[in-house]
């Protein structure tokens, strides 16, 4: 394939003046004008669009026989098994209990399925049935205090057999899950707060069932009670966990399920978003969530990225630009080619990270889970010895049991669980709403513990792009008549500082003349005929050999001259970022030293780190020499990150301490660094950072709350109150605690 490219470097190929038809969009195109052309089975084809030649060669047949039925791919699995919560190892294929702390599994890709509400439902029924009986129940146990007179026409018998009749569903039925969870600790040799709290409500079931033909007191109100309790927190705990997972579903919310497929012949067909292959052309209308990946081929329109980037302003897409799946194009017709459909999306992409990030575990949580693991044997000791002790010491058999129960229903370790997990949830979640996304918990914690960060420049501090910094004259014109002259003649070229011309001559609203008799010669420039004089822009030889002036310190320059003579120079550089400034110095204020370590030369390097203000410069750099710099930094201590966005980036993002590549560099860069920006600015490693200390902060804020409340509920249920203040803890009471302390993690 050859094509007819203009640019500053030249080059061009004449054709004959036949006609032809474009086998992709069925446009008339002559020979001498086609922007490509193919040869297959010895014939050749010619394109009026480059991108149609590209789709002619992955599958010539299609186009040229375009009555044969495409090949669909099988629709793509959803990829979400289930894991727990709080121990994230934990894989099903269907859903589950945790064999080792019995909660119930959870879809790993959050939006997946309908399960997390299905469980919320099923929590309430069980929560609504258990208040039904209960009350009830409360108000029968309760009977010689309410002084109620239908109430004292019950025999204590049938006062006895009535509570029977009530606790017996709210153990055998509602309070089922609980008790099995229990028994399957035991058996899994993992007790857990599902042994505690089982126990909790057996024993005073048991014991009152066995003591229904005596006198003693009955405690079935006990066992209902911490039931009722139990799923009230279950229900608060499930909702938390939809609710912090909502940033995810909010996201798998955003992937459409259908497309409108534009045909060969130019007919529209809705198909499914699995069913749409790659290298198909799909329409996309104002208003409507683009549905795939892919290029812009025609139209022009801007598109909300917000849902990706973070940043609220739309973004212009005209023919040949990126959009992504999820984002919404606001106000006219795209016409977009298929580069990346379903799980191999942008979002689905993110969608799977933050997934990862949001089940990983914290070394703090990995300690946490040790401590659980004790924490459970413990409690059933400590409650075993409350009932010996109080006994030995004269305490009636019913007294001490109740103690007992107290202690194992209090001390159930939901809230310890839960600490940590609920706020990598969340932070995860809240960072990518926010366009930064952690590949893992660990990445979280690290980034609040750097004080040194080595930054790339280009695509990092700077956009990754020429852009014209200045236009410098040396003859009778000023610097908008020169840059007029030479918009002019490179509006004809394709050259990439060409295009930087002409976006600097639109930014000072310069007009753009007529130009004729535009040539181009390879690797030096071009020229062209503007207002009858001929004007040359390119090389300091072929445009400015009688330059008045040296060369510049600027990444790349043009001259530009009239009817032969030199009138100045355009000068370009790899412009920077917006927000590079203030973000480097936000960064620094927070005690980060910032060091910029670059492959290019050193006076661009000292260039743009005067700009930003950066004191450390290393330049000239090899991918090997920025690793050893980071080797040399965290030699004397420095806890590093790394952020860039090349290929030569990548040795140096793994020797980080954490690494953190651009969303738009490459894949290796990517695939090296902990922590993935979305908007490729570095405004977002501080807001990364905020989020991160966030996270920290609340987990600790958490495991004050679970262990402190354990270390003050844990002996005031064993009784050690009662001696000095006469005060015993009740089960019921227990079990609210219980559910207290969960609420307030």
């Amino acid at each position: 394939m050859t094509e007819d490219s203009k640019s500053c470097c030249g080059g061009g190929k004449d054709e004959s003046s036949q006609s032809h038809k474009d086998p992709v969009c069925g446009m008339t195109v002559e020979a001498k004008s086609a922007k490509a052309q193919v040869e297959h089975l010895g014939r050749q084809y010619y394109f009026c669009y480059v991108g149609c030649a590209e789709k002619f060669k992955a599958d010539p047949e299609m186009y040229l026989n375009p009555n044969r039925k495409k090949e669909m791919p099988k629709e793509a699995p959803s990829g979400s098994g289930y894991t727990c919560p709080m121990h994230p190892e934990i894989v099903s294929d269907k859903p589950a209990d945790c064999p080792l702390c019995g909660m119930s599994l959870e879809p790993m890709m959050p939006g997946a399925d309908d399960s997390a509400d299905a469980e919320v439902a099923g929590i309430k029924k069980r929560l609504a049935y258990s208040v039904l009986l209960t009350v009830p129940l409360v108000v029968l146990s309760m009977s010689h205090m309410l002084g109620i007179a239908a109430l004292h026409a019950l025999s204590p018998t049938a006062n006895n057999w009535l509570q029977f009749a009530l606790a017996t569903p709210v153990v055998l039925w509602i309070a089922q899950p609980f008790i099995h969870r229990g028994w399957q600790s035991v058996k899994n040799k993992a007790l857990n707060m599902f042994t505690l709290l089982s126990l909790g409500i057996v024993i005073p079931y048991v014991y009152s069932v066995a003591s229904l033909l005596t006198t003693q007191m009955l405690y079935f109100e006990s066992a209902a009670v911490i039931t009722t309790l139990a799923w009230f927190g279950q229900l608060l705990e499930a909702k938390a966990r939809v609710q912090s997972a909502s940033a995810v579903k909010e996201l798998v919310s955003l992937m459409p399920s259908e497309a409108t497929v534009v045909l060969p012949d130019g007919s529209p067909l809705v198909m499914k978003i699995a069913e749409i292959p790659v290298g198909a052309e799909v329409r996309v209308k104002p208003g409507e969530r683009i549905p795939v990946d892919g290029t812009v081929l025609e139209g022009e329109s801007y598109v909300d990225e917000s849902m990706l980037t973070g940043e609220p302003a739309a973004v212009l897409k005209t023919a040949g630009g990126l959009v992504s799946a999820g984002t919404i194009n606001s106000n006219s017709s795209l016409l977009v080619e298929v580069k990346h459909v379903g799980n191999d999306t942008l979002l689905a992409q993110i969608i799977n990270l933050v997934g990862h990030a949001q089940r990983s575990k914290l070394p703090v949580q990995k300690l946490v889970d040790k401590v659980a693991s004790v924490f459970v044997p413990v409690v059933v000791v400590v409650a075993l010895l409350t009932f010996a002790i109080w006994l030995l010491n004269g305490m009636a058999v019913v007294q001490a049991m109740t103690m007992a129960v107290a202690v194992l229903v209090i001390a159930c370790p939901c809230a310890l669980g839960l600490a940590t997990p609920m706020s990598v949830i969340v932070a995860a979640g809240r960072a990518a709403k926010a366009g930064v996304l952690f590949k893992d918990a660990s990445s979280l914690e690290a980034l609040s513990q750097i004080n040194t960060l080595v930054i790339d420049k280009t695509g990092t501090l700077t956009e990754g792009k020429m852009g014209l910094v200045s236009v410098v004259p040396a003859g009778t014109l000023n610097e908008d008549e020169l840059l007029t002259l030479a918009a002019s003649v490179e509006s004809h070229s394709e050259h990439p500082l060409a295009k930087a011309v002409l976006a600097a001559n639109g930014e000072r609203k310069g007009a753009t003349l007529a130009c004729k008799d535009f040539a181009a010669t390879p690797g030096e420039g071009v020229s062209g005929k503007v207002d009858g004089r001929v004007i040359t822009l390119g090389t300091k030889s072929f445009a400015g050999g009688n330059a008045p002036f040296d060369s510049s310190k600027a990444a790349s320059e043009i001259y530009i001259s009239i009817d032969g003579q030199c009138q100045g120079r355009l000068e370009f550089a790899d412009k920077l970022r917006a927000d590079s400034v203030t973000s480097i110095k936000e960064l620094q204020r927070s005690g980060i030293t910032v060091v910029l370590a670059t492959g290019d030369k050193a006076e661009t390097a000292q260039a743009i780190a005067d700009a930003v203000g950066i004191k450390d410069v290393r330049a000239a750099l090899l991918p090997a020499d920025k690793a050893a710099i980071i080797k040399e930094l965290q030699a004397k201590g420095a806890v590093v990150a790394m952020a860039g966005d090349g290929i030569n980036d990548a040795p140096a993002l793994a020797q980080a301490n954490i690494g953190i590549a651009m969303a738009s560099g490459t894949g290796i860069a990517i695939s090296s660094a902990g922590i993935i920006l979305l908007n490729s600015d570095i405004a977002g490693i501080v807001r990364a950072r905020k989020i991160s200390h966030a996270m920290l902060s609340n987990i600790a804020e958490n495991l004050f709350l679970a262990f402190g409340y354990n270390v003050l509920a844990i002996p005031a249920a064993a009784g050690v109150l009662l001696p000095i203040l006469g005060i015993t803890l009740n089960p019921m009471i227990a079990a609210a605690a219980m559910s207290v302390s969960s609420v307030s993690v």
